[in-house]
């Protein structure tokens, strides 16, 4: 007779599915790079948008809904209403100088679009390419390779890791089926191997020949903040005129320099 915690531990078991084996050969990093690039040279602008639920200064949660202008470079327009309507702030990067219009304060501030700038608005401190790459269903691509394997979790993930020039690393984990190679989530982390942020994609579909996430959560444990971002009415590849991602003051305003 099977000792009894033996029967238990078979039969707890029994119903769970077996890790997914990788289902063709393995891809090298070459091709996984080459795949992301290709996605990220196809997807030049987007224009959403976007319901977010975040956490303020203070600690309370927010939710806004977000008109988001988006292009490679680090470019990018968030303008935030409130729900119970109208704007309530403007956030711009066109890459190298950000501004921020905060009507509620009746303050417009100006400076480099540095991360702990472009965060002023949903408090995640990312650089404004990243939150691009991110925003856009994709990953920040620079460093060197470190790595590629396979968790077979989930279905099966190919795990590209990429080596950065100060010491951390980005993983990113890709969807396997049909080599659609959906980014479903992306880590940064610090030199000592602590977690910087993390992006988590879901429900991707299709619009047009783009793919994109409805549901992006973003997670940046040095600072406690987070932000689940819920993207509509998305339109890839607009046309989206240079002088949106720069804010200039509202007359009247003074404009504070804001360096950080």
């Amino acid at each position: 007779m099977r000792p009894l915690v033996a029967v238990l531990l078979a039969a707890s078991f029994a119903g769970c599915p077996k890790p997914a084996a990788r289902p063709y050969p393995a891809p090298s990093a070459d091709e996984l790079l080459s795949a992301l690039r290709a996605r990220a040279e196809h997807l030049k602008t987007l224009r959403a948008t976007a319901k977010i639920d975040y956490m303020e200064n203070g600690g309370n949660r927010a939710k806004v809904r977000v008109n988001m202008l988006l292009a490679r470079g680090g470019k990018l327009r968030f303008e935030a209403d409130s729900p119970l309507g109208g704007s309530i702030a403007t956030l711009t990067s066109d890459g190298t100088q950000f501004s921020l219009l905060d009507i509620r304060a009746n303050r417009f501030l100006t400076g480099p679009a540095k991360a702990c700038n472009v965060a002023r608005l949903m408090r995640i401190v990312m650089p404004p390419d990243d939150i691009v790459a991110i925003l856009m269903g994709g990953a920040p691509l620079g460093g060197t390779v470190k790595g590629v394997s396979w968790d077979p979790n989930n279905g099966g993930r190919e795990v590209l890791t990429l080596a950065q020039p100060d010491g951390g690393d980005v993983v990113i984990k890709l969807d396997a089926k049909d080599k659609r190679w959906d980014v479903m989530r992306v880590e940064r982390h610090g030199a000592d191997g602590k977690l910087l942020w993390r992006a988590t994609n879901d429900d991707w579909k299709d619009h047009g020949d783009v793919r994109l996430p409805d549901t992006e959560d973003i997670e940046e444990p040095p600072h406690g903040a987070d932000a689940e971002i819920k993207l509509r009415s998305v339109e890839p590849n607009r046309v989206i005129k240079d002088e949106l991602f720069r804010l200039p003051p509202p007359d009247g305003v003074t404009p504070e320099p804001a360096d950080c």
